[in-house]
């Protein structure tokens, strides 16, 4: 992300006079989910929103799946391959099909009026479950009040990790008044978990703040780019409060493609040496391939480390980004350098992930406090200790010689 210039996001305001926004569905951690980050042990990944339809006894519900995780059957030879899409929503149950078609977009959407009653409406949360019947597999929904709703492209949108250069409409309730301000971050890595000094902290540099009134329909123009929007409401002081942050974040993000993003991301294993020698040389691509190829020995190995490691790389993009790309937090540099915890314990400010079998002297344990920050709701901190430095040094040792097996 280094060097890219700022793009611009369009800003709009609509009036709503009371929505609810649903969390994505990518399922949150738990105390009893003993392995919250092993993104591959989940089959469905839905975008999960719900909007008020006007009256009590309704919502509009958007539900978008990707196709290829859907398990599509078919009755006959000559009859169409067909998915069956389950949900359950508070009291109410219903099921779609969707026939797979060879000009199919990879993403099924569905956006109807869902009943609901008045008690129901009146929960602090809704709590339902999507299902691939054919396959016999369900994730759990939930939803949250948000404040502000935004959307893009007329859709609601389900994660606070926005591409860059996307136009945003606002809904927000009408007379409100909205404070606007970008905050420019200095991408930073994290020290490693043996390190005696503690991480810097995040390099933030504020715009000057814009306001908006939500009393009609204006258009605002505000910079984004490698930086987050602050959108603060107006309190009866005068004051405004941050009630949600978006995170400007590169296209193809979670996922990293670019060469100078795939070295950059390599950090964690390589050698100063190595590192400057692949973002100096004159084939950036080529200098990445050997350094894989070298830990492994063999090609089809290489190829699989580097699947394991960047998926690593996604999976932290997914559940550890704030202000930073997830990757590049504490807790992404141990989840990709170590792999998925054995088992997580989770607290009101603390993670702690247990490596190997708890209680035994092999067994490695991270703690990960809470950091209170108003811009970032996702911020841990690793406790940094001297003993991690010999298990730090055998994984990298391990990735180096081509050791390193998958989740």
């Amino acid at each position: 992300m280094k060097g890219s210039s700022f793009g611009v996001w369009s800003v709009m305001t609509m009036g709503l006079a009371i929505w609810l926004q649903c969390t994505p569905s990518l399922p949150l951690a738990s105390s009893k989910d003993k392995r919250p980050y092993d993104d591959d042990a989940r089959i469905l990944h839905p975008e999960f929103q719900v909007l008020p339809h006007g009256t009590n006894d309704s919502v509009d519900l958007f539900l978008a799946v990707k196709r290829p995780e859907l398990l599509y059957l078919r009755e006959e030879p000559e009859a169409p391959f067909v998915s069956r899409i389950g949900l359950t929503l508070g009291s109410q149950y219903a099921e779609w099909t969707d026939t797979l078609a060879t000009d199919a977009q990879e993403t099924w959407r569905l956006q109807i009026t869902w009943p609901m009653d008045s008690a129901s409406w009146l929960l602090p949360t809704l709590s339902g479950s999507l299902a691939d019947v054919h396959r016999g597999t369900s994730v759990a929904l939930s939803t949250v009040a948000s404040l502000p709703v935004f959307y893009a492209d007329g859709w609601p949108v389900a994660s606070n990790q926005i591409a860059q250069n996307t136009s945003l409409a606002i809904a927000a309730i009408p007379h409100s008044d909205w404070q606007l301000q970008y905050v420019r971050i200095s991408p930073s890595l994290p020290s490693p978990p043996f390190s005696v000094s503690r991480n810097q902290k995040d390099s933030l540099a504020f715009g000057e703040p814009q306001f908006l009134s939500a009393s009609g329909t204006g258009l605002l123009m505000v910079e984004v780019g490698e930086s987050s929007l602050v959108c603060s409401n107006k309190t009866p002081d005068g004051s405004y409060k941050s009630a949600i942050v978006l995170h400007g974040r590169r296209p193809d993000f979670p996922h990293t493609r670019k060469v100078t993003d795939l070295i950059e991301c390599s950090r964690y294993i390589t050698s100063r040496a190595e590192y400057e020698r692949m973002t100096s040389s004159d084939d950036p691509k080529a200098a990445l391939d050997r350094f894989w190829l070298d830990c492994a020995d063999d090609p089809a190995r290489a190829k699989e480390l580097i699947r394991i490691f960047y998926d690593r790389v996604e999976e932290a993009n997914q559940y550890f980004s704030g202000l930073q790309e997830g990757w590049r937090t504490d807790r992404g540099m141990v989840h990709i350098v170590f792999g998925v915890p054995s088992k997580v314990r989770k607290y009101n400010d603390q993670e702690w992930w247990v490596y190997g079998e708890e209680g035994t002297p092999n067994a490695i344990t991270f703690r990960f406090n809470k950091i209170s920050n108003g811009l970032d709701d996702n911020d841990f901190e690793l406790d940094r200790s001297i003993t991690y430095r010999a298990a730090w040094d055998r994984m990298v040792t391990s990735w180096r010689n081509g050791r390193i097996r998958g989740d």
